[in-house]
């Protein structure tokens, strides 16, 4: 019995269709299940605050060269995969122009089992990048902890700067007299 993973993406600005409106984005089980407003968060095993974010559809590049094969030496499969995951890229259509050029049935199936390590390349780079989000969250997180310190010791020395200010200012007084 498979367990339902459910992830909320709250308050993000979401751009789809020339639009732009604040949305919660609702994950189960790595899939987007709906796209709504006021995502219910009592299910949630994550809730991922995108406040002042724009979120993004994957992007779809209709125009690539992967050079694979016969031209490895300026791009590959591998490496260009990894680089559109990077990107944001879901989905691309690879240009025929290699050699040989994949027009027949034949050089395409061909061209389909080389990519098959690099579907796993971008599984991987999911995942890297996953890893790279919670770490910089936990960095942005002990940053905002160490600036809220720095900010009350900023004003116990400023308090005690004017009781020493105020100190002085009573004792040049009493000089005076």
């Amino acid at each position: 019995m498979s367990s339902n993973v459910i992830k909320i993406i709250k308050n993000g600005k979401v751009v789809n269709e020339g639009h732009i409106q604040p949305c919660d984005i609702v994950i189960e089980n790595d899939k987007i299940a709906a796209i709504e407003n006021c995502a219910k968060s009592n299910k949630a095993e994550e809730i991922i605050d995108a406040k002042d974010c724009y979120i993004f559809p994957g992007v779809i590049d209709t125009h690539v060269h992967f050079r694979e094969p016969g031209m490895i030496d300026t791009a590959d499969i591998f490496s260009e995969s990894r680089a559109a995951a990077a990107g944001g890229v879901t989905c691309y259509f690879d240009m025929p122009n290699n050699r040989p050029p994949t027009t027949s049935l034949e050089a395409i199936n061909a061209k389909l089992e080389a990519k098959k390590g690099s579907i796993n390349a971008l599984v991987e780079k999911k995942h890297e990048t996953q890893s790279s989000i919670t770490r910089l969250e936990a960095l942005i997180s002990d940053t905002n902890r160490q600036i809220a310190e720095q900010g009350e010791k900023m004003k116990k020395i400023s308090a005690r700067s004017s009781s020493l200010k105020k100190e002085k200012e009573i004792e040049a007084t009493q000089t005076e007299e």
